[in-house]
């Protein structure tokens, strides 16, 4: 499978499948990663029509992390906006591949909210709207490509 070099977010770190967009308006935004076995990793969340991304903002604990909509089977808010606490506020998710992870939001610019429904909307696309259009992986399939399949079948 070749990755599309063309579209890369603002870092120009994460690698797109063709067909793949980054969303502008979950673009970048900064996270707490609480990772049970690194602890805290401070970075970016990023969404595309296809995948959730994290990328790690700490030199000491390099991380990128990238989970397709489809693993996501529960999406969770934790805490409340008064919480003083630190990494009190922010979003579970509950992957179907076993995987539970824990992203701290800032109480303060109350980011989680434009998070969390665009997860909901990535996620259950169907239960968010059922005209939603799904991520379609573009195929690009040359025209001596058929034609040589054609002649191998006859």
């Amino acid at each position: 499978m070749e990755l599309n070099t063309e579209p890369k977010s603002s870092t120009g770190e994460i690698p797109l499948l063709p067909g793949e967009r980054i969303d502008p308006d979950i673009n970048g935004r900064e996270v707490v990663y609480i990772c049970p076995y690194a602890g805290e990793i401070s970075g970016e969340l990023y969404f595309t029509n296809y995948k959730l991304c994290f990328r790690s903002s700490d030199p000491n604990k390099p991380k990128v992390m990238h989970v397709p909509f489809c693993f996501i089977s529960k999406i969770d808010k934790y805490g409340g906006s008064r919480s003083k606490a630190d990494n009190s506020y922010g979003i579970t998710l509950t992957c179907k591949d076993i995987r539970t992870l824990r992203f701290a939001h800032n109480p303060e610019n109350h980011s989680r909210r434009d998070v969390f429904d665009k997860l909901k909307q990535y996620a259950f696309p169907l239960s968010h709207s059922p005209t939603k259009q799904l991520f379609c992986f573009e195929a690009k399939v040359s025209v001596f490509c058929v034609i040589d399949l054609i002649d191998r079948l006859y």
